[in-house]
Parts: structure tokens; sequence; C-alpha cells
């Protein structure tokens, strides 16, 4: 995902500082670093001083034989934290790979990392902040091309640069907007605030309609969040909205939420949580069946096996393919949330064709892209010659994922090239040939896109989704509601429901 509002807040607006946003990372690694199981404690001096973790989490005074249901961000960090206080994890993971909708690339560019699947990362995401200062993984700043102009494609009509200052303007009204009526939401139970009903039946669309402005601004800012949030803005629940923008801190989710990378590639936190499970973790092991037996424990099957016993099961697997696990007692469709379409395209390319023309390799578009930046951003020497291959990244959430989707694969190359050029015209003679399309809903472990709450979901889905069932706890970045669709999301709910796994033991002892 990317911000259209973030890049035009860099150039016309206020923004921190890159050291501001290095101190903002380093509270949220102590807030994040509060929260683990697997940290004894923290001791934090001052912003800029270093931050110092226990090595010597305590152990949990009754062990418990638990099953984790699928091997993304959400289940290795649930995995991770149990695992660390004494509790005895077994990783079921359907793929080769662990990591999930999380996927770094090798080939696109050799020599780099481009990611496939998940990418970017805040200084307001407190869990990746922590486990990256714990796995000494670093972040690398994105270059937001401050200098350059943003193109804006809206329905096929390409907003000329002076109009981009008054357009960021009016985003900023409505930006502001919603970032007071997000100060009622508590992020974490939204259901629980002032209003939780009416807000979670109005959609995001009937409230822009509502607000009035210019159209070019509203048109733009539905794109926005339509490509965010991975869902037409009629299937967006307000209340869902609002409890993101709570999540993100406000005035920062609109510009700190999507600023970082990791700079060894995202794979290596879901290598480093795994790593400590070592053969804990079951690749290519699909579970076929979860069933609660008589005396409350239960049953997991694998896929050729008669199955094994668990005191409970973490299911942490996206709710569109919970269809391929037969559960018993059956899972009610409602339990089931709203998962959005996104997919993306990676080209690789001679150069940075954007410059020439002086435009940044950040665009936004309502075609059949939501979004295009360099994927190689950073990983290239600054004095690399000026053909060396990169990698031009199309994200498309939302409307623009299900027009691309349904284009035919022989269509859909230059068809999404045609659409590219009415900004980019450079970008044909660059292109290498060669392209990588990551069709997520396509894939059989995933498909889907990110989760997003549909309108009346977050009252009735998201508190169930957080109580669970007996012998079953969920997880992942749809059991979030202050951190949807972002690999914190994942992160932040594997820890919780380890939290919650871990208290309903410690209270079985008692």
């Amino acid at each position: 995902m990317s911000n259209l509002y973030a890049r035009l807040a860099r150039r016309f607006g206020q923004t921190p500082t890159n050291r501001q946003r290095r101190d903002f990372l380093k509270h949220s690694a102590v807030l994040g670093a509060a929260a683990l199981l697997s940290t004894g404690f923290i001791s934090c001096a001052g912003s800029r001083r270093s931050i110092l973790l226990s090595t010597r989490p305590r152990t949990t005074a009754n062990p418990m034989r638990i099953a984790i249901v699928g091997g993304g961000f959400a289940g290795l960090a649930c995995a991770h934290e149990l695992h660390a206080i004494g509790h005895d994890i077994t990783v079921f993971e359907a793929r080769r790979r662990v990591g999930g909708r999380v996927l770094s690339l090798d080939e696109v560019v050799p020599g780099t990392r481009v990611e496939g699947g998940a990418e970017l990362i805040g200084t307001n995401h407190p869990t990746w902040a922590a486990y990256a200062n714990r796995f000494g993984l670093t972040f690398s700043e994105i270059d937001e091309g401050d200098d350059l102009d943003t193109p804006i494609v809206i329905d096929g009509s390409v907003m000329l640069a002076d109009e981009s200052e008054a357009l960021f303007h009016e985003m900023e009204r409505i930006a502001a907007k919603l970032s007071r009526l997000a100060r009622a939401i508590n992020p974490h139970e939204p259901w629980k605030s002032r209003n939780a009903s009416a807000l979670d039946e109005q959609s995001l669309a009937g409230w822009l309609d509502s607000i009035g402005g210019d159209a070019t601004a509203l048109r733009a800012f539905r794109a926005m969040l339509e490509g965010d949030n991975a869902c037409p803005a009629e299937r967006q629940s307000l209340l869902g909205v609002l409890a993101a923008i709570a999540g993100g801190g406000y005035e920062k989710y609109w510009t700190e939420s999507e600023v970082y990378r990791c700079a060894q590639g995202n794979d290596a936190l879901a290598a480093a949580l795994a790593e400590p499970l070592g053969s804990r973790v079951h690749r290519e092991t699909p579970v076929t069946a979860i069933e609660r037996q008589p005396d409350g424990r239960m049953l997991v099957s694998a896929a050729g096996d008669r199955g094994s016993t668990f005191d409970h099961v973490v299911l942490a697997v996206p709710p569109t393919v919970w269809e391929r696990i037969t559960i018993n007692p059956t899972l009610p469709d409602s339990l089931r949330p709203q998962i959005g379409d996104a997919t993306k395209h990676l080209f690789r390319v001679s150069g940075q064709f954007w410059r020439d023309q002086g435009l940044a390799a950040w665009s936004l578009s309502n075609g059949l892209y939501s979004w295009s930046w360099e994927g190689t951003d950073g990983k290239i020497a600054p004095d690399a010659p000026a053909d060396t291959a990169r990698c031009f990244t199309l994200f498309a959430g939302g409307p623009p994922s299900s027009a691309v989707r349904a284009l035919a694969p022989a269509e859909r190359t230059d068809a999404v090239i045609t659409d590219l050029e009415r900004a980019y015209s450079a970008f044909r003679p660059s292109w290498l040939g060669q392209q990588w399309f990551m069709d997520w809903p396509s894939d059989p472990w995933t498909r889907g896109g990110y989760s997003s709450a549909a309108p009346g979901e977050i009252t009735a889905v998201a508190p169930r989704l957080r109580e669970g069932m007996p012998g079953l706890s969920f997880a992942g970045e749809h059991c979030s509601t202050a951190f949807p669709g972002y690999m914190e999301g994942a992160l932040e709910s594997g820890v919780r429901t380890a939290r919650e796994i871990e208290a309903r033991s410690a209270s079985a002892t008692r």
C-alpha cells in the first residue's frame, strides 16, 4: 500500500524529519516490546538511547500443547511467543515456505530483494519495530521524491502539477475530519465505542458523499482509500476506517504508516520468528480437519495422517481458506470477515525513467492500478550506472485489482502498460520485457488480498473473532481492528492471541 496524502504532505505540508521518525520508531519499539511474552523486561533511558531487552523471559506455570494452523506472520508471532515461555508448539504450514502473504523475491532484480506481497512499514508499527530490534533487522527509508511531481490519474485524466497543492489542502480537510472522528474510537475494541453501531452501519462512501467539497479531491481521496483498503468505498465500514486511523496514531496514520522497508527483506522476520521453533514448523503440511473432542481437547488432522491431539488450536490462516478445513463444531458464515482484492505487477526496467520526466515513482490511479513506486528504492547504489536494472511496482487494491484480474492474461500486460502510460510515457521503452504478476486472490492458500471490514462487521464479527470458540482462537491481520491489512496487524494479533492463551493457562493453575 501507499498513500497519496503522505506524498503531497511531504511537499506541501508538514511531516516529521527523518531524525524525528527514527525517534518515533524507538518509542514504537519500546511499546511493542512491552507486549511480548518473550521479553522479560525492557529498559529505555530516552528516545535517543538504546533499547535493552531481556533475553530471559519468564516460564509458563502450566505448559500446554498448542497447534498453530498457518505459518504467516500471525501464526509465527503467536508460536514464537508461546514457545519462548515453555509451551509445546506445533506449526502447520501448507506451503514450502513460511511467511504467508509476505514474499521477498530475489529474481526480479538479481542482487536485490523485492517484495511480492506485503511491503511497507510505519513508525507507528510497534510490534514490527520491537521484533526488528530483537533480531537485528534494519529499516531503509523510502525515497519519496520530494522534489518531483506525483502523477495523479483520476477517471483517465492526469492531474497537472500546479493542481497538486490545491488538491492536498482539500484532502487535508477530509483527513482532519476523519482524524477528529477517530479520537472517540478505541482502536483495539472499536465495538465498545460510543455510537459504534451507527458508525459501523455507515459506509465510507456514504460519509464521503455527505461532507461536500471539491469533487476531484473527493474522487482522489476515495481512490486512495479504496486502493489502501482493497475494497470499494461502499463496502468499507466507517467505524472500521476510524479504528485503523486511531490505531495508526490519528494524524500519523496518514503520514507515518508506510515510510520504511526491511533492508533484509520482510521474509527475514518470518525466518527469525521460525528459527527457534526448528522442526516444530511442519512445512507442506496443510491441515484438513480440526475437531473438538468430548474431553475438550482438539484433534488436528493434516494431509495423510490420523491426527494429533492438542490442548488448544490457533487458526491463523485467511478466512478465505477456512473452507478447505473441516472444522467441528462448524464455524458460522457470520464469523468470516470481508477480504478485499489486491494484486501487484513487478516490472524489471532499465534506469529511473520517471526522473527523466521530472516525476516521482509514486503515483495514484483509479484505472488498472492504484499505486506505483520503485520496488528497489534504496537498494541500488547511488553511483550505479544510469541503466541499472530496477523494479517498478504497480499495486492494485479493490476495484482496480478486480478490473485487472478480469482481463485475459494475454491482454492484461498491454492493457496495464497502456493505462500506466497516461502518466509515464517513457515506461515502455524502459521496460526490459520481464514482469511478475502477483495474483494473491488466485493463490490457493490465500484467495484474497487482505481484510477491510464491511458495514456492520466491526460490531457483529470482530468481537466474535476476538473471543474465539472453545479450544480455538483466531489470529491474522483480519483479527486486528487497529492495523487491518498491515503486517503489523498480523504480528499484533499473533502476540495478543499468545498473551490471551497464556492468561487462560495461568488462570487454570490457580
